[in-house]
């Protein structure tokens, strides 16, 4: 399953916003890198799969609010039926900023009569997701392949 999920999605990483092709790590310096096309400070990358848009946050990096507004917008533009899945396994450490962007990022998801599923949460994630009970408000899955057949 793995196998066909990766030849599905392809090697390339696209700006979440604009959709240019990005380079793969580690081309990409470590703290707010903008997208070379449209100037958005990359946290995450996007990729898709069939017509289900992935989003793999990249380490060290924390979106502010007004970045989860830009790219919300984008993806209700850009999508027919909005299926997202936000991709933590770069993450060993989440903060408070990142949690809230993910709520913000949900709720606009929602409102878009979306869905919007996590996955590759590391085990201390995981830990602070439960005890801010934060984990009862996303479906949460492990891999990116349970994403695709969750959606």
């Amino acid at each position: 399953m793995t196998e066909l999920f990766e030849e599905r999605a392809g090697p390339s990483y696209r700006c979440p916003v604009c959709d240019v092709t990005l380079a793969v790590e580690p081309a990409l310096p470590t703290y707010d890198t903008p997208c070379p096309d449209c100037g958005y400070r990359l946290w995450c990358r996007k990729r898709k799969v069939d017509d289900v848009v992935f989003l793999c946050v990249l380490p060290d990096r924390t979106p502010e609010a007004a970045d989860i507004e830009r790219l919300a917008e984008s993806l209700v533009r850009s999508c027919r039926v909005l299926r997202v899945v936000v991709d933590l396994s770069g993450l060993d450490f989440i903060n408070s900023a990142m949690m809230a962007g993910l709520l913000a990022l949900r709720k606009r998801v929602l409102a878009a009569k979306g869905r919007l599923v996590l996955c590759g949460l590391s085990p201390h994630v995981q830990t602070i997701f439960s005890h801010t009970r934060i984990d009862s408000l996303f479906e949460i899955v492990d891999a990116a392949t349970d994403a695709v057949s969750t959606l």
